[in-house]
């Protein structure tokens, strides 16, 4: 396990969070000040995976998922076979209850 495995949706969540920052509150500093915090966050759960606080999905009521904060942000992810996923990344305000996670 060497790096955290992105979802697809997770990516673009971080490209979304970083146009917001950038572009739409024209602070393109601070986009990329968060946007390596939350990679930063999301590389610390290689080494320590089960550090997450245990959250049930109402979609996926029999698997198990994590969430970390990372500045303003929750990093949804589940661990699979030594390796973990990252499965959404979504503003703490937000219900990452509502989030889709395919």
């Amino acid at each position: 396990m060497n790096e955290p495995i992105y979802s697809t949706l997770a990516r673009l969540d971080l490209e979304g969070i970083r146009d917001h920052i950038s572009h739409t509150l024209q602070n393109p500093g601070a986009a990329h000040r968060i946007c390596v915090a939350i990679v930063r966050r999301a590389h610390l759960l290689v080494t320590f995976p089960h550090s997450g606080t245990l959250i049930e999905l109402p979609e996926s009521p029999n698997a198990v998922y994590r969430r970390v904060s990372a500045q303003h942000y929750v990093i949804i992810y589940h661990v699979k076979d030594d390796e973990v996923y990252i499965d959404r990344v979504v503003h703490e305000s937000s219900s990452y209850f509502d989030a889709p996670l395919d």
